[in-house]
């Protein structure tokens, strides 16, 4: 698997890496049961709650990595996990969706979870500086370097994002689209509400997760999904986007 880096973050991988990766992936490939209603293949997980959300229901995205060599698939699949994303996302870019959008995934605490969609991603979030090991990746009890995300795994998870902001006329911005990092919960921190993300903040979720992480460069990838959703005139369609969405929310 011959891999361009994501703005060139990250280190290259060892051949040993990149079978941890393909093994993963293959893994999860074998839990799909068929096609989502998104069109995705389809790995149902049992942790959901059954919803009807419409347009005027789903408000934001969460993104979360999974720490680990795979989109999360195998292991949120299983009951005894009591968690779940609606989609993971895997290095080589691959999609598989475990939730139906209308239904509520449990990725990101409940109050959150009610008006959001989450989506893991293949790999590993770089450690704060301010913990031991800052700056590297923890895979298991092994602490390495970093190596970031791939080309294709990004563009494949800012399309799948322009899809979601687009079915659901989402405003493309910080305050729509966001890490685990950001929902808050964390010790004295109060939950994040539609809207209104704890950017500020670095961890998040009662057991404070500090994905997508500290170096995640969330600017670019955010006009990356608007190239996705409006074309070659993002600025101006992300401007009447944001026009619409308010209308809608004042109906």
């Amino acid at each position: 698997m011959n891999e361009k880096k994501w703005l060139g973050r990250g280190k290259d991988l060892t051949d040993q890496q990149k079978r941890n990766f393909e093994n993963g992936r293959n893994e999860n490939l074998s839990y799909v049961t068929g096609v989502s209603d998104q069109g995705y293949p389809f790995a149902p997980s049992p942790s959901y709650n059954p919803s009807e959300r419409t347009k005027g229901d789903i408000h934001g995205v969460v993104l979360h990595t999974t720490e680990g060599w795979d989109g999360g698939i195998q292991t949120l699949v299983k009951p005894s996990r009591e968690a779940s994303a609606h989609y993971g996302v895997e290095r080589d870019g691959t999609i598989i969706q475990m939730v139906n959008e209308k239904d509520i995934a449990w990725h990101a605490g409940s109050s959150v979870n009610i008006w959001s969609v989450g989506i893991e991603v293949a790999g590993f979030t770089k450690r704060p500086d301010n913990f031991s090991h800052g700056g590297k990746i923890q895979t298991g009890k092994v602490f390495i370097e970093d190596i970031g995300f791939s080309d294709a795994q990004i563009k494949s998870l800012a399309k799948l994002v322009a899809e979601i902001t687009k079915r659901y006329n989402i405003p493309v911005d910080r305050k729509h689209i966001f890490g685990h990092a950001h929902t808050g919960s964390c010790g004295s921190q109060p939950k994040a509400t539609r809207s209104n993300p704890l950017l500020n903040e670095q961890k998040g979720g009662d057991s404070c997760h500090y994905d997508m992480g500290e170096t995640f460069q969330w600017d670019k990838f955010i006009s990356l999904v608007k190239r996705y959703r409006y074309g070659t005139n993002p600025i101006w369609y992300a401007g009447i986007g944001g026009l619409v969405y308010w209308f809608l929310r004042k109906k």
